[in-house]
């Protein structure tokens, strides 16, 4: 087996039951419980990506639709899948409309809509035909997004200079977010319901929406000021 280390970064975990989990992070790592206390080395060899990269490079994302489909994402715009809840991965994949080797910094999708990854330059990729074919929908920025939330049709993309894009069609069309003014990275959003949706970054924004991610406010938790906290502008 691989004896190479294991201390390395991990960037995204999935969680397919309560003992059953997959991490990805740096060096081509990826990582699984079957039992939720002890893990073992995903084996992705270079074969395994579909592609002439290097097999040690950065997996930022693991989602999993269902408890046997699942995606990883990552540079070179690595798209892995499985059917079989993880016991192997695929990487064949065509990209149409974007670049060939992509930077991905994240994917999400439902059992009820498409599975889409989000990168560079405002990328974005929507999976059809079992994840064979990615297609570009992208939103017209030149910021990074940096996470993607979907709930059916419904998407949320988040990224730099705190852009919030929203998408009811499966990703064909986006459209601004009404938001405080803020210039703080996003790094990660999530749907608490059809409705309500989260998004965090940095200097500690965090934001939430109770309309499915139109517009969003400043969050107010139990711990919070008497007056709700905005968030942190500028450098």
């Amino acid at each position: 087996g691989d004896s190479r280390p294991l201390a390395t970064n991990l960037f995204s975990v999935a969680a397919i039951s309560p003992t059953h989990a997959v991490a990805v992070g740096d060096l081509g790592v990826a990582l699984r419980t079957r039992d939720g206390k002890t893990w073992e080395r995903i084996v992705l060899d270079a074969a395994r990506y579909a592609d002439e990269n290097v097999p040690e490079r950065l997996l930022n994302g693991v989602v999993f639709t269902s408890p046997t489909d699942g995606w990883i994402a990552g540079e070179f715009a690595t798209l892995l899948r499985t059917n079989d809840g993880g016991d192997t991965w695929v990487g064949q994949r065509q990209i149409s409309g974007a670049p060939e080797d992509l930077y991905l910094f994240d994917l999400d999708g439902s059992a009820a809509g498409p599975t889409a990854a989000v990168g560079l330059a405002g990328s974005v990729l929507g999976s059809s035909e079992a994840g064979a074919l990615w297609e570009s929908r992208s939103v017209e920025t030149t910021a990074g997004l940096f996470g993607i939330a979907w709930d059916a049709e419904h998407g949320v993309a988040v990224g730099d200079r705190g852009v919030i894009y929203v998408s009811s069609d499966g990703g064909r069309s986006w459209t601004d977010a009404k938001r405080p003014p803020l210039f703080n990275w996003l790094s990660a959003v999530a749907f608490a319901s059809r409705t309500e949706a989260i998004t965090v970054g940095e200097r500690g924004v965090v934001l939430r929406s109770d309309d499915g991610g139109e517009s969003w406010s400043a969050a107010v938790t139990p711990s919070s000021a008497p007056e709700a906290p905005v968030p942190v502008l500028g450098g």
